[in-house]
C-alpha cells in the first residue's frame, strides 16, 4: 500500500510539472495583449494611454516602437477630462478644456465651452461635427455613425474615426481634413483611398480598412499602419518613413523600402524574400520570408507574430 501511495504521489508531482511547463510555454507564445488591442486604449478609468507592458518577441517590440512614436501626440490623462453622461442634465463648466461624453443614445451635444481643446464622443450616436469649437485640437469619434468629415475645426491635430462603419457610419473620403492634422486613426473604416492627406500628417493608422492603394502618402509621414488592407504594393512610401506595417496584405515584394525605415511588420504576407534592406532597419516581424544577414548587421531572431491587424476597443 505504501509503495502504491508513493507511486501516486510521484505521478501527481510529474503531472504538476508537466502542466507548469505547458502553461509557461503557452504564456510565452500568446500574450493576451497581442491580439485585439490597439496601440493606445483606455483603462478602467477611461484614460487613454500607450501600452507600456514589457516587450516579448519581435511583434511586441514593433508595437512598442509604435507606442513611442504615438506618445507625443496622445490626449492628456483622464484626470484632466470632464466626464458628461448623456443620462444626466447637460452641465459642462465654461472653463473645461477636455470633455468626454458618454452614452450610446446621445445624438446631439449640448453647449460646448469656447476654449475646449479635446472632445471624446466615442461610441455615442453623434453623426456630424457641426458647431465644434474653433480651437479644438483633439477629436475622438470612434464607433460613431459619422458619415463625413465636414465642419472639422481648422486647427485639429488628432482625429480618431475608427470603426465608424459598424454603426451606420460610412467615411470613405478624407478630402477635407484640416491642414494641421498630425495623427489620423481610422481602423476598420470603409476608406478606399488616401487622396489629399494633409502634409502635416505624421502618424497614420488605417489598418483593416477597405484601402486598396497607398501611393499618395504625405512626405512627412513617419508611421504608416496599413495591415489588413487590400493594398498590393508598398513601392511608393515616403522617404522619411520610420515604421511600416503591411501585415495581412497581398504585398509580394518589398524591394523599394525607404532608407529611413527602422521597423517593418510583414506577418502573413506572400513576400518571398527580402533582398534589399534599408541600412537603419533594425526590426523585422516576419513568419515566413528569409531575411538575409548582410553588411547592415545582425537583426537578431525573427519570430512569428500572429496577425494583429484587428484592434479592440479603447
Amino acid at each position: 500500500m505504501m509503495k502504491r501511495s508513493v507511486a501516486l504521489e510521484a505521478l501527481a508531482v510529474a503531472l504538476v510539472a508537466v502542466m507548469t511547463v505547458w502553461w509557461a510555454a503557452t504564456a510565452a507564445q500568446a500574450d493576451p495583449g497581442d491580439q485585439g488591442r490597439g496601440y493606445y486604449q483606455s483603462g478602467d478609468d477611461g484614460q487613454l494611454e500607450v501600452d507600456r507592458r514589457p516587450a516579448r518577441g519581435e511583434g511586441q517590440r514593433f508595437r512598442r516602437k509604435v507606442n513611442r512614436a504615438l506618445e507625443p501626440f496622445l490626449p492628456p490623462p483622464a484626470r484632466r477630462w470632464h466626464h458628461q453622461s448623456a443620462a444626466a442634465p447637460w452641465n459642462v463648466p465654461a472653463d473645461v478644456e477636455f470633455l468626454r461624453v458618454q452614452g450610446p443614445l446621445l445624438k446631439t451635444l449640448g453647449p460646448l465651452p469656447r476654449g475646449l481643446r479635446g472632445l471624446d464622443v466615442s461610441n455615442t450616436a453623434v453623426s456630424d461635427f457641426k458647431g465644434l469649437p474653433a480651437g479644438l485640437e483633439i477629436l475622438i469619434a470612434a464607433g460613431t455613425p459619422v458619415s463625413n468629415l465636414d465642419h472639422l475645426p481648422k486647427g485639429l491635430r488628432f482625429l480618431d474615426i475608427s470603426k465608424t462603419r459598424g454603426r451606420g457610419g460610412n467615411v470613405t473620403s478624407l478630402d477635407r481634413l484640416p491642414r494641421t492634422l498630425q495623427v489620423l486613426i481610422a481602423r476598420r473604416a470603409r476608406l478606399t483611398k488616401l487622396d489629399r492627406l494633409p502634409r502635416s500628417l505624421r502618424f497614420l493608422d488605417v489598418s483593416n480598412s477597405k484601402l486598396s492603394s497607398a501611393d499618395r502618402l504625405p512626405r512627412g509621414l513617419r508611421v504608416a499602419l496599413l495591415g489588413g488592407t487590400a493594398i498590393s504594393s508598398a513601392d511608393r512610401m515616403p522617404r522619411g518613413l520610420e515604421l511600416l506595417d503591411v501585415s495581412g496584405t497581398a504585398i509580394k515584394a518589398l524591394d523599394r523600402l525607404p532608407q529611413s525605415l527602422r521597423g517593418l511588420n510583414m506577418v502573413d504576407t506572400p513576400v518571398g524574400r527580402l533582398d534589399r534592406l534599408p541600412q537603419k532597419l533594425g526590426l523585422v516581424v516576419s513568419n515566413g520570408a528569409p531575411i538575409p544577414q548582410n553588411s547592415y548587421g545582425s537583426y537578431g531572431s525573427y519570430g512569428s507574430y500572429g496577425s494583429y491587424g484587428s484592434y479592440g476597443p479603447f
